[in-house]
């Protein structure tokens, strides 16, 4: 799916885990994040998904969340599975929830 796509693209290029993707993930937080990575990350997006960005759209990719709101722009929806959440009961139930980025 789209959403898996999108991180892998991100868990690749900056060999982190899935957990790490989130709104604090961008280019002020990320030692790693430099020119030549920001470069890697778009080409493996517009792989990904077949797409070409946008000058103003390369510059701009400058966080996870942003990269969200950009892939709309070329009608590319992303649906993500929250993480767990433990429900309050000795029975250690979880919950999947999926929701969209719109």
């Amino acid at each position: 799916n789209n959403a898996e796509l999108y991180d892998e693209a991100f868990k690749t290029v900056f060999s982190v885990e899935r957990e790490k993707l989130n709104d604090t993930f961008n280019k002020y937080n990320v030692d790693n994040w430099d020119s030549l990575r920001q470069i890697t990350l778009i080409t493996t997006i517009e792989d990904a998904f077949d797409i070409l960005f946008d000058p103003e759209d390369i510059v701009a990719l400058d966080s996870y969340e942003k990269g969200i709101d950009i892939l709309k722009k070329y009608d590319i929806e992303l649906s993500v599975i929250v993480a767990k959440m433990h429900l309050p009961c000795c029975l250690c139930f979880y919950k999947y929830a999926v929701v969209s980025h719109t």
